[in-house]
């Protein structure tokens, strides 16, 4: 065993024997002759610290890794869930028939495919509305939310969208459950930053001008990036109407109208239909009117207004 005082020799280096009393000169140039000097605690805080950033370096490492892992997992995931997808079934036989129905097969949904996101923002809404189209037709297969979200990320391109999925694995790993808000996440990383602030000033001037159901296309394209509750989105909705179809709105109770925006939108469709076929009957009604008048012999004569 090396004893306190040999250890602290084998540690110093070279000794200057003016460097306790010599003054330091913050802007004399650096000097190659002066060597430093550090003592074993200087050597061990050193030490410290190295061993310190080592540990930090494994556990990013670890965390990557695991994130790889993760990814790696989802693909087999898929692949194992599109290849159970049931493909044949038999229909049962007709009530009293004598004989059963013959079999039919029903073969895997056909499509094209979601095209793989690099990262552009023009693109972000066209992958998601074909990665939801791709959901609903492998429904049977996409069982979980899980399912949908990892089934998504398989057209996540290399680099950036491929680095944040990773990063959400690591710092947001629940958000997989729940695939409205993992598309809500994936658009707002992506999606253009102003797109809320010029969907609310187009609803501002948004108004009816064609039938209800063009008109509710419209509002819900805009409404949608924004976090509105389904009050606000009803009274925008209605400001929008036609005075006719509010007029129509109008004669029936608050309390008995929907309080859900989307049922509020098909009773306010089904409002503007009524309203209309109501204008046909009054126009009906006007052109098959009939009036009296007097001829110059006194008899009244029929006629179509």
């Amino acid at each position: 065993m090396y004893s306190s005082a040999s250890c602290s020799r084998a540690w110093q280096l070279p000794h200057n024997p003016n460097a306790a009393t010599a003054s330091i000169d913050p802007n004399a140039p650096l000097s190659h002759n002066a060597p430093v000097q550090l003592t074993v605690l200087d050597y061990i805080t050193l030490l410290q610290n190295f061993q310190q950033l080592n540990n930090i370096m494994q556990q990013q490492q670890q965390a990557f890794n695991n994130a790889q892992q993760s990814h790696e997992a989802a693909f087999d995931l898929i692949n194992t869930r599109l290849s159970n997808l049931p493909t044949a079934y038999t229909s049962a036989p007709a009530p009293y028939a004598p004989a059963p129905a013959t079999s039919s097969v029903a073969s895997k949904p056909t499509f094209n495919p979601p095209k793989e996101f690099k990262g552009k923002v023009s693109e972000v809404d066209a992958f998601i509305s074909s990665i939801d189209t791709a959901v609903r037709l492998q429904r049977a297969a996409l069982i979980t939310e899980e399912d949908k979200c990892l089934y998504m990320t398989t057209f996540l391109g290399e680099g950036t969208p491929a680095q944040w999925y990773r990063g959400v694995l690591v710092s947001k790993p629940n958000i997989l459950n729940d695939f409205a808000d993992f598309k809500t996440a994936f658009r707002r990383h992506f999606g253009d930053s102003n797109v809320a602030f010029s969907s609310r000033a187009k609803l501002v001037t948004l108004v009816q001008t064609g039938s209800t159901a063009s008109y509710a296309a419209r509002f819900g394209d805009l409404v949608a990036h924004l976090d509105w509750n389904d009050q606000a989105k009803i009274d925008k909705f209605y400001d929008g109407l036609k005075e006719q179809t509010q007029n129509y709105i109008s004669v029936i109770k608050r309390e008995d109208r929907p309080k859900k925006y989307l049922d509020y939108v098909s009773f306010a469709i089904d409002c503007d239909d009524r309203a209309h076929e109501r204008d046909i009957e009054r126009g009906q009604k006007k052109k098959g009117k009939t009036f009296f008048s007097s001829n110059g012999n006194g008899n009244a004569t029929a006629a179509r207004w």
